[in-house]
């Protein structure tokens, strides 16, 4: 059962927006607030705290929590489809812990227009299985099912047209100069330092048919307002909180959008290709004119960026003059040293 239709849930829902006021509020006033006994208020304190949410205790005064907390709400995500993806989004569920969106739309059938948010995640990964940093309704953690009649084929690309929309979508709201880095990253550059700071990034699974009929999950991970968890992450990263100069938009304000342009992505692909997308990519690359180090394999490989093909593949250009080609999802590339 998906946690927006839990009472469980439900309840822990209610509870958070009662202690995210500033106040704080005895467990007597929480217990009668949410018709349920002071005992029942703690048990479910204790279930928030078990989720990584801070709750700040004051004898005399009662609770409040540590941090504000922005819960998903299933009913306006929905309410801000534009027409296409309300009728292209079949199902839409939101857990408040599962091991991974992906994982679950993977284990259905029939995935097509499924989405899948979770507030935590407790198996989350990214690119090449390492692991996805997902704590407690700090972040947007989405996945969304579609199918294609072409295989392999006509998904060339689609990640780094994933990139693009999800840039689109967080453009309607704020207004930073969002990057992108080869092959599935969203970037920031960091201030007062070189290099950039990862923001977001993009997993594509496939499954069934390669040169047919297959199905896909489209994940996409955004750091929202990450407070905890952070010490176990191995690179340079940014939230949207530190962007926001104090005006963070809602996160399901910010999902629907990035559904809806998915919607409007995923309808269209098969015939527009990469090779519509790939004139907006190069502009938001931060690869341009710069000498890279691309690691394949076993493989290091040092050379200029060039582009990319239409079909997303990279293109890179020796001292030579040799020009080479890179395709795959195996591929990272980092901005050579």
């Amino acid at each position: 059962m998906s946690a927006s239709d839990s009472v469980e849930w439900q309840r822990i829902t209610d509870l958070i927006k009662l202690l995210a006021e500033e106040r704080f509020r005895s467990g007597e006033e929480l217990g009668e607030r949410l018709e349920i006994s002071r005992a029942a208020v703690w048990k479910y304190i204790k279930k928030i705290e078990q989720l990584g949410v801070g709750v700040e205790s004051v004898k005399g005064k009662g609770y409040r929590l540590k941090n504000k907390v922005n819960l998903l709400d299933h009913r306006k995500i929905q309410s801000l489809f534009v027409p296409e993806a309300a009728i292209e989004i079949k199902a839409l569920d939101v857990f408040a812990s599962i091991s991974s969106t992906n994982n679950y739309l993977m284990q259905k059938e029939n995935i097509k227009g499924h989405v899948c948010l979770a507030e935590m995640q407790t198996a989350g990964r990214g690119r090449r299985g390492r692991a996805w940093v997902s704590p407690f309704a700090q972040n947007i953690y989405l996945s969304m099912g579609w199918c294609f009649e072409s295989g392999v084929s006509a998904v060339k690309g689609l990640s780094l047209a994933v990139g693009v929309s999800v840039i689109n979508a967080l453009a309607e709201h704020l207004e930073s100069e969002f990057k992108l880095k080869w092959p599935n990253d969203i970037v920031i550059h960091a201030k007062n330092q070189q290099g950039y700071q990862k923001l977001a990034g993009v997993l594509i699974e496939l499954r069934g048919d390669l040169s047919g009929f297959c199905e896909l999950i489209i994940g996409v991970g955004i750091n929202y307002s990450m407070h905890s968890g952070a010490d176990v992450i191995d690179q340079p990263w940014i939230d949207l909180q530190s962007l926001s100069e104090g005006k963070l938009p809602d996160r399901s304000l910010l999902v629907a959008s990035i559904l809806n342009h998915l919607s409007e992505l995923l309808v269209n692909y098969e015939q527009r290709t990469f090779a519509f997308y790939r004139k907006q990519w190069e502009s938001l690359c931060i690869h341009q004119n710069q000498l890279v180090c691309l690691s394949q394999a076993d493989k290091l490989i040092e050379a200029k960026y060039f582009g990319l093909t239409d079909d997303g593949a990279l293109i890179l250009i020796k001292e030579t003059g040799e020009k080479l080609i890179f395709d795959g999802g195996e591929i990272s590339i980092r901005r050579s040293q």
